[in-house]
């Protein structure tokens, strides 16, 4: 059905956007000002949205269960996991002095434990419930993070480190997956598309967020200890020469730092999924069009069971 743009809730979204943005860009009092705006415009859209059927984000995808809590909950988990894994390149050369074949290996490792988690969630969805997927997701890469600030903290291993790394990968890879094959389960067929615009509208508010997070953390923390950031621009463009001692260390507790932050950040992420199983049933029911008090025919003959999905994500 052709209906006219929603461009009214459009500028709110990129208005919402653009202040969640310069809210983390630098960490400070115009982080509160962000939040702050963010907030108010977030409501206003919200309060719109409700009375237009054209609306570019329906609250229903993006507030209520079970869309809602699933899409803020992987949108967490990006946001902490990205946060990490971006600046590890910067870590490895100018934290701890690594050569730049180190260097250019350190990005591997996140994304290859990405593509595993994803796969074997692939593999495990046809007889795991996608929620408890989800969840064990979390349980992985809340606590990989946790190890990946405590070996950077205690100068360990780098390959250590990229072992923890791979690991919270492999959580991220499994839970982004399986939240997906969810949302397919639980939309309706005229719903589908827009549920899962939504959920990717949150996923990358995550990933950009994160990146904004992860980075605000380190120069905030850089600032402070040596009161200047130009060597970790320098870094992070490639142009600078040989790092002090002094910059290393900096840049060291900087990214400790903000490994602390993604691991809470995911961990903040895992309190939405909590009560999501509770909410799932009705969904399904109304998907499969029975009443939820009704068991389906074939519930006490036999267990069918589902179609092996492909890797969604990764």
């Amino acid at each position: 059905r052709r209906t006219p743009p929603d461009v009214g809730g459009l500028v709110l979204v990129t208005l919402f956007t653009a202040a969640v943005l310069l809210g983390v860009d630098a960490l400070g009092p115009r982080s509160v000002a962000g939040a702050a705006v963010a907030g108010v415009v977030g409501w206003l859209y919200l309060r719109r949205a409700r009375h237009r059927g054209n609306a570019v984000l329906r609250p229903r995808h993006v507030v209520s269960s079970p869309f809602g809590p699933l899409a803020w909950s992987i949108s967490l988990m990006l946001t902490g996991a990205v946060a990490v894994a971006t600046f590890v390149p910067l870590y490895v050369q100018g934290g701890r002095g690594a050569g730049t074949a180190v260097t250019a290996w350190s990005v591997l490792f996140f994304t290859v434990g990405w593509t595993s988690g994803a796969n074997a969630s692939s593999k495990v969805l046809d007889r795991v419930a996608e929620s408890s997927v989800v969840l064990g997701g979390f349980a992985i890469s809340a606590p990989a993070a946790a190890v990946v600030a405590g070996l950077a903290s205690a100068d360990a291993s780098l390959w250590a480190i990229f072992a923890a790394l791979t690991v919270q990968g492999v959580g991220v890879g499994g839970a982004t997956n399986a939240a997906l094959t969810l949302l397919r389960a639980v939309a309706d067929d005229d719903e589908l598309g827009r549920a899962t615009a939504a959920h990717q509208f949150l996923r990358n508010q995550g990933i950009t967020v994160g990146a904004a997070l992860g980075g605000a953390t380190i120069l905030l923390v850089v600032g402070r200890r040596i009161g200047d950031i130009e060597r970790v621009r320098e870094l992070l463009a490639g142009t600078a020469g040989v790092t002090s001692s002094a910059v290393a260390d900096a840049i060291a507790a900087g990214f400790t730092t903000a490994a602390v932050a993604g691991a809470l950040v995911i961990a903040a992420g895992f309190l939405p999924v909590i009560a999501l199983p509770r909410h799932l049933a009705p969904a399904r029911h109304r998907r499969r069009g029975r009443p939820p008090t009704e068991p389906p025919a074939s519930a006490f003959r036999h267990h069918r069971p589902r179609a092996r999905t492909q890797p969604l994500d990764g």
